[in-house]
Formats: structure tokens, C-alpha cells, sequence
């Protein structure tokens, strides 16, 4: 499950006063089911340049299963 918290403010002046004032918030969270088990203690969570990079090493031993398409 990944989660996180979103902040966003905006703030629009006309002549040094505040016209408008907007603020939002919010909580984020997606869950991901995953084909085969996963190593826990291999696997690594990055973020880079706004993306998140997950590394999820499977399990020693998990088979994949081949399906044939016709």
C-alpha cells in the first residue's frame, strides 16, 4: 500500500489585497496486488526527481507460470 498527504495553497492579489485565498488537502492512497511473493527485506522504495521507484525482489524459489497464446 503507498500512501501520502497532498498540501496545495493559492493565493491570487489585486493592489496588494487578497482577492481569493484557496487551500486544499487531502489523503492519498492506492494499494497494488502483486503477481508472487516479494523478498521483504530486498525491497527498496525511491523517490527520484517526482517518481516514485519501487525495487521487489521475488522470493527465491516462486515459479513463473507461461501461458501459451494462440
Amino acid at each position: 500500500m503507498i500512501s501520502a498527504n497532498k498540501e496545495k495553497s493559492s493565493e491570487a492579489t489585486e493592489g496588494g489585497n487578497v482577492v481569493r485565498q484557496e487551500r486544499f488537502w487531502g489523503h492519498i492512497q492506492r494499494s497494488v496486488t502483486l503477481a508472487s511473493p516479494i523478498d521483504q527485506a530486498g525491497a527498496k522504495a525511491v523517490c527520484e526527481n517526482g517518481v516514485l521507484v519501487l525495487t521487489l525482489p521475488k522470493l527465491a524459489g516462486s515459479q513463473n507460470k507461461t501461458v501459451q497464446i494462440e
